[in-house]
């Protein structure tokens, strides 16, 4: 399952989480801007995965009492 969105859009985010402004982003070479996208992209993987291991032993907890 995934979330799929404009290319414009997910260069805002990744600009945004790069702290760049879209134009600062956009002015980057190629390399430079998948870089940036990559990064984002395993951020928001493992951002993920934390988060539903989190939740995981938040029920495993709530079950014992």
């Amino acid at each position: 399952m995934g979330v799929e969105y404009s290319d414009e859009l997910h260069h805002l985010f990744a600009a945004q989480w790069a702290h760049l402004t879209l134009e600062q982003f956009e002015d980057l070479d190629g390399v430079q801007q998948s870089r940036i996208v990559a990064a984002h992209e395993c951020r928001m993987q493992i951002d993920a995965i934390v988060a539903y291991e989190q939740m995981k032993k938040a029920i495993r907890e709530s079950r014992r009492g």
